[in-house]
């Protein structure tokens, strides 16, 4: 986890998760954790997507075992993408070669949904509690008053 890579021209990119399976693929991973009510800020997806790609792909050409395998690159989110990120992910999807590298998104529902395909119920659940949207306060058969010495949550 949190590995450093340096490409051939002394750049450097970082890696939150680095999967290799034998000597079929390498998958780098990059995790963001955001609140689930929000975007995820352009400027960290597009620094992921221009700059941390490009140069982990170099630095991977540039290993002696890693250089012929299938490489991936894999963005996850629990928060959304922006109209403008979105479409930048689209435009890069359709122009990076798939015999180069692929790229990839898997944001909230997905996330979800490989946990629950792990059978794992504690892994859902923490989940669900730490990075899935509830429904509002209101919804959870809690009322929060606001006054003027602060917060009262009454259930």
């Amino acid at each position: 986890m949190n590995r450093i890579f340096k490409s051939p021209e002394g750049k450097k990119a970082e890696a939150d998760v680095v999967a290799l399976v034998d000597d079929k693929s390498v998958t780098f991973i990059e995790c963001k954790g955001y609140n689930p009510y929000t975007d995820v800020p352009d400027k960290d997806f597009s620094h992921w997507l221009q700059h941390n790609v490009p140069v982990i792909y170099a630095a991977v050409k540039a290993h002696p075992e890693w250089n012929n395998l299938k490489v991936r690159f894999e963005f996850w989110s629990t928060a959304s993408l922006s109209d403008d990120a979105s479409a930048m992910f689209e435009t890069a999807k359709k122009t990076i070669k798939a015999s180069r590298y692929t790229i990839e998104l898997r944001l909230g529902k997905q996330i979800h949904q490989l946990c629950k395909d792990t059978g794992d119920d504690g892994l859902v659940t923490s989940f669900r509690k730490h990075f899935m949207k509830y429904p509002p306060v209101e919804q959870q058969g809690v009322v929060v008053h606001v006054q003027p010495q602060g917060w009262t949550v009454n259930a």
